[in-house]
């Protein structure tokens, strides 16, 4: 084995692209017998991504896409070697896969496509993906790597197409959503203005059941005050023509005695209609203490029982006339 990768790394040096990649590939996995530079490497496992990275760019020099794939691969996208898939990796990576997909090489175009797809190390562009997963998908290489990329890039395609349809319908759903709270709240709203419109329209018909009220109110008022005015008015004259009765009555039992004054007890019957008219009797006709009455009558007013008569001086005549409560 190690004489072989000897007499292998003679010829590749002479510009054999297929020993040249033979002997990367060898030291890629860690299988070189050979010496150092190019050959067996110790230490760090990143270390033999570079020191294989010789013997691809050799490779590619002549434009070969598989050697400008395995070059890109040595920058990146090997996790047991170290190499991941940071921006910085990527895009060292990145012209060497761009140069092979070009050429249609269906490992690079589907790595391509994949990476974009995820976003590892650039900025995540599906249509650029698809694109580099149709070149893959479109391969009709016998090569197993070409048969396995062919592979992975229908299935990413499938799932780009699942994943486009996945947020299509989140976005339908979305906007639904958005429609359905829009309508929800528009709903409310109009709900809301509803509600208020018959708060005011029944807040209207109680102000205007109230002014209803208050006319048929005002014109029953107005109805009844004439009847209530006459009724009084017949009430004060029953009272006055009582009270004019009554006075002529005491006048009849008075009427002849030499000691009676007619024209003071007239007086007396003209003061106490005055009186009842005004519901109130006149304060020089509700005193008591007077005595001496040679005439009496009891005459009943809206405020209380009266006796009237006349007084008489030391002499007998009739001096005056008065009521008292």
């Amino acid at each position: 084995m190690t004489e072989g990768f000897e007499i292998s790394r003679i010829y590749a040096e002479q510009g054999d692209a297929d020993l040249q990649m033979t002997l990367g590939a060898l030291i890629l996995m860690r299988r070189t017998p050979g010496s150092p530079p190019h050959g067996r490497v110790f230490g760090n496992p990143r270390d033999y991504a570079q020191a294989s990275r010789y013997w691809f760019e050799k490779a590619a020099q002549n434009g070969n896409p598989a050697a400008l794939h395995s070059l890109a691969r040595t920058y990146c996208c090997i996790p047991e070697l170290g190499l991941g898939y940071s921006s910085t990796e990527i895009q060292a990576a990145l012209p060497y896969f761009r140069r092979a997909a070009e050429q249609g090489y269906a490992p690079s175009a589907s790595l391509l496509g994949l990476i974009y797809m995820v976003g590892d190390g650039v900025a995540r562009d599906r249509v650029l993906a698809r694109s580099f997963l149709r070149v893959a998908a479109s391969s009709n290489s016998p090569d197993a790597n070409a048969i396995e990329a062919r592979t992975l890039a229908g299935q990413l395609l499938a799932k780009i197409d699942t994943d486009e349809q996945a947020e299509r319908q989140k976005v339908i759903d979305d906007r639904l959503a958005r429609e359905r709270s829009d309508l929800l709240q528009e709903q409310r709203r109009l709900a809301d203005l509803e509600r208020a419109q018959r708060e005011r329209i029944a807040q209207a018909n109680r102000i205007a059941a109230e002014k209803e009220a208050a006319r048929l109110a005002k014109e029953e008022e107005d109805r009844q005050r004439p009847l209530r005015e006459a009724a009084e008015r017949a009430r004060v004259a029953q009272a006055d023509e009582e009270s004019r009765r009554q006075c002529d009555a005491v006048a009849r039992v008075c009427r002849g005695r030499p000691d009676v004054n007619m024209q003071v007890l007239e007086e007396l019957s003209r003061q106490y209609r005055v009186a009842r008219r005004e519901i109130q009797i006149a304060r020089t006709f509700v005193q008591k203490g007077w005595f001496g009455c040679s005439c009496t009558g009891i005459f009943e007013t809206p405020v209380g029982s009266y006796e009237c008569g006349i007084q008489q001086n030391s002499s007998g005549v009739v001096t005056s006339a008065r009521c008292a409560n």
